[in-house]
């Protein structure tokens, strides 16, 4: 179903894990969790889930829409119509984070990711969602920043002209350093052992 389940030892509590495969990857014959995708273990986070919850749109930095009783979620790695429960990791005054921990139904909007670093590197975040998509989206993301939150009156607006080259062709790198080590499938099971 997509997800890899799993108990482990974590600062003396036995918790079992439940992680989006799209945050495991092979590595040098190993399989890694980056911290990211398990720091939800500590105890500081909520563990509220909303179960049945219909992803309604895309924001900026592929996050995924829902909203619940006025209450606008955001999350990854989902697309609009995708029927999902969403555990709730962030909550604000006007909004809400959270990531998606099971999928119900799957949106005809959704298709596969062609690069098999997705999920991982945090680049091309949109690749489940068809190019023609994701520049309609991208479209009114723009048009919605500039007349909601930057009250310009806007004429007619011409659509986005796709490129003809729709993969590989970013040229942009980002690079993130971080205090925290990635963990090994055998530092997890390790950890399960002691």
């Amino acid at each position: 179903n997509g997800y890899l389940a799993f108990s482990i030892r974590y600062k003396g509590k036995s918790i079992s894990v439940l992680v989006h495969k799209l945050c495991a990857f092979q590595k040098y014959g190993y399989i890694a969790f980056s911290y990211e995708c398990i720091r939800h273990l500590d105890g500081n986070r909520t563990n509220n889930i909303l179960e049945n919850i219909e992803i309604t749109g895309v924001a900026g930095e592929g996050k995924a829409i829902a909203k619940v009783d006025e209450m606008v979620i955001f999350t990854q790695y989902a697309v609009p119509r995708d029927i999902v429960d969403i555990q709730i990791t962030r909550k604000k005054h006007s909004f809400m984070e959270g990531r998606v921990v099971k999928f119900h139904t799957y949106s005809t909007q959704r298709c596969e990711p062609f690069c098999s670093h997705y999920g991982v590197c945090g680049g091309c975040k949109w690749q489940i969602l068809p190019y023609e998509e994701q520049i309609k989206y991208k479209q009114k993301q723009v048009v919605d920043n500039l007349t909601r939150l930057g009250k310009v009156e806007l004429p007619e607006i011409m659509p986005i002209l796709g490129s003809a080259k729709t993969t590989f062709y970013r040229n942009k790198l980002e690079y993130t350093f971080s205090n925290r080590k990635w963990l090994t499938l055998g530092v997890l099971l390790a950890t399960l052992a002691s």
